[in-house]
């Protein structure tokens, strides 16, 4: 009976190792934007990026405002095939966009469906994009605008990314 009992407590174990490798490809990210000479102005952008993306996928995004955050602004969430603020030329496929006030009570969660060729193109070459953070005041740079970058193949009806 123990050596029935030590067996299958040792597949378990095995098993619940072989499912945490295979449910957690991907990628959590946070994204803030502020200033760091301001303490506590920060707004920030939490997802998981699964490793593997098809067509329709949820991205699903938690926004979060520190206490001293200036909520009194537009935040765009979006995909680029550059990074905005070093970058001259680039494409912007805008996810969501909302007002600051959104965060004045609280996390603002969003699900974003991702209609692969809106943002990508069909390439077996890896080529680069990036999830951005912004906000509406012009000129983009260090303080209102983040971004994290990603490799990606896209074939057929799947979107393979990589981060380094």
């Amino acid at each position: 009976m123990k050596k029935l009992l030590a067996t299958l407590f040792s597949v378990l174990a095995l098993a619940a190792c072989a499912l945490s490798l295979v449910a957690c490809g991907g990628y959590d990210v946070t994204l803030p934007i502020g200033d760091g000479n301001v303490e506590n102005d920060g707004v920030i952008a939490e997802y998981h990026i699964d490793d593997v993306l098809t067509d329709g996928y949820k991205l699903k995004v938690t926004f979060k405002a520190e206490s001293a955050a200036n909520l009194n602004r537009k935040f765009t969430f979006s995909i680029c095939n550059a990074d905005p603020i070093f970058g001259k030329d680039y494409r912007e496929s805008v996810l969501v966009t909302f007002d600051g006030s959104k965060l004045e009570n609280g996390d603002y969660k969003v699900d974003i469906e991702i209609k692969l060729d809106n943002c990508f193109e069909k390439t077996e070459t890896e080529k680069t994009f990036f999830i951005v953070l912004h906000d509406d005041v012009s000129p983009l740079g260090l303080t209102n605008c983040n971004s994290s970058e990603y490799k990606y193949t896209y074939k057929g009806d799947k979107l393979n990314i990589t981060k380094d």
